[in-house]
């Protein structure tokens, strides 16, 4: 169960933080999902993820980085026990949003704005 735990957080981190950046409309995230946790997680998990991001989506902008911040850290100190295998573990879910959400988003976002504007030479 535990290793489910790590997907579990990876889909959330990236959707808060796709959808908190990029405003989408969650219905099409939804269809969308991610490929790395099942169907039936995803179903459960998302009207509690959209709650999330609907009241993340009240705060003024200066204080949504922190308010993320904070889900981000309560749900890593409630899902992984104090043992440095854990906390290496839940390094590593981090990283993978963090290339994930570059990947997916960022790169995608740069690539157009390359075409649109020339690159570096």
């Amino acid at each position: 169960m535990v290793g489910c735990y790590a997907s579990v957080l990876k889909y959330t981190v990236s959707r808060l933080l796709w959808e908190k950046n990029n405003k989408i409309n969650t219905r099409v995230a939804r269809l969308l999902g991610m490929p790395y946790i099942r169907r039936e997680y995803r179903d459960r998990l998302d009207p509690k993820i959209d709650a999330l991001i609907d009241e993340l989506n009240k705060a003024p902008l200066e204080e949504i980085d922190g308010q993320i911040n904070y889900v981000i850290f309560r749900l890593l100190l409630h899902l992984y026990p104090p043992r440095y295998f854990n906390y290496n573990r839940a390094i590593g879910v981090l990283a993978c949003v963090l290339q994930e959400f570059y990947r997916r988003h960022v790169a995608i976002y740069e690539d157009k704005k390359i075409s649109e504007t020339g690159d570096i030479t």
